[in-house]
């Protein structure tokens, strides 16, 4: 997930489960640990969702 601002919020309990490895949140230096996935990434999912729900 890449994005200037978010919210998670759970009302009840929530988890953040990362089985075979480490999860970076980022605490040190301000950096990511993983690149963001490259351009063209909304448009692909843009295109599969208007391909399961066609724009009106």
């Amino acid at each position: 997930m890449t994005c200037t601002n978010f919210n998670i919020t759970a009302t009840q309990s929530g988890k953040i489960n990362s089985q075979t490895g480490t999860l970076d949140l980022n605490m040190e230096n301000k950096e990511a640990g993983v690149e963001a996935h490259g351009q063209g990434e909304k448009a692909s999912i843009q295109s599969a969702v208007d391909a399961v729900f066609p724009p009106k």
